[in-house]
């Protein structure tokens, strides 16, 4: 029996989405500290850029199986963008309020966001070059 690609991209979204709660509850004292030259670079905004991308590409990949075509090309990003920003936020204020070794910050919220967008660009890139017609699905 295999599973329909509307329920795999569906699974992916909400595990990834775990995933991301998972990791900023971590305590932060076991988290490696990146070297002096690579501090240069803030390391910790490319992996919150890198966290949230997948986020809104499976989010996405599970929208497209759904029969939308009322829908403006960008209408269909805003909620997921909303609803991302939330998420991002929620994450960053439970790191700064809860004491788990971890500190919220807007930068770490920016690079979020950043990665929210990026998932989004990537998705309507890889759609764009590979548009077939697919046949929306019921859940």
């Amino acid at each position: 029996m295999t599973i329909p690609p509307i329920k795999k991209n569906l699974i992916a979204f909400w595990s990834w989405t775990f995933f991301i709660l998972l990791i900023t509850l971590f305590p932060g004292n076991y988290i490696p500290k990146p070297t002096s030259l690579i501090n240069l670079f803030q390391p910790d905004k490319i992996v919150h850029l890198l966290i949230f991308m997948p986020f809104s590409y499976f989010w996405l990949e599970h929208e497209k199986y759904k029969n939308r075509k009322y829908l403006r090309k960008f209408q269909k990003y805003i909620p997921i963008f909303i609803v991302g920003t939330i998420y991002a936020s929620t994450t960053e204020l439970i790191q700064y309020f809860v004491q788990i070794g971890r500190n919220g910050n807007i930068y770490d919220f920016i690079a979020d966001c950043f990665g929210i967008l990026l998932g989004i660009i990537v998705f309507d890139n890889r759609n764009r070059k590979t548009a077939v017609n697919i046949k929306p699905e019921k859940i």
